[in-house]
């Protein structure tokens, strides 16, 4: 992120906003924002587990074949997966471009 908010002030790849970033924040500068990003995650894959679950499950039921069945549980669980995890990517974005601003 630093390397896009900071393009025009003079950085000339991702080697130079990693030295940069260690030189002012550290080496642990490296891993702003990933607090969220591991929430996120965590909170991502366990609705895609539970939704693709009760929607094989569901579609079962519904007398869709074992194929169709995995395909909408897939679909939905997707669907799960980054509504859930979306809102804490940006606000990982968010920290780590307000970093460097």
């Amino acid at each position: 992120v630093r390397l896009q908010v900071t393009a025009r002030k003079g950085l000339s790849g991702p080697l130079a906003a990693i030295k940069k970033t260690i030189a002012s924040k550290g080496f642990t500068g490296l891993y702003t924002g990933a607090t969220p990003i591991i929430l996120g995650t965590s909170i991502g894959y366990t609705f895609r587990f539970i939704v693709y679950d009760r929607a094989v499950q569901l579609s079962k039921e519904a007398g869709l074949s074992s194929t169709w069945a995995i395909i909408i549980g897939g679909g939905f669980a997707g669907m799960a997966t980054w509504a859930s995890h979306y809102p804490l990517d940006l606000v990982s974005a968010r920290m780590q471009a307000s970093t460097y601003r």
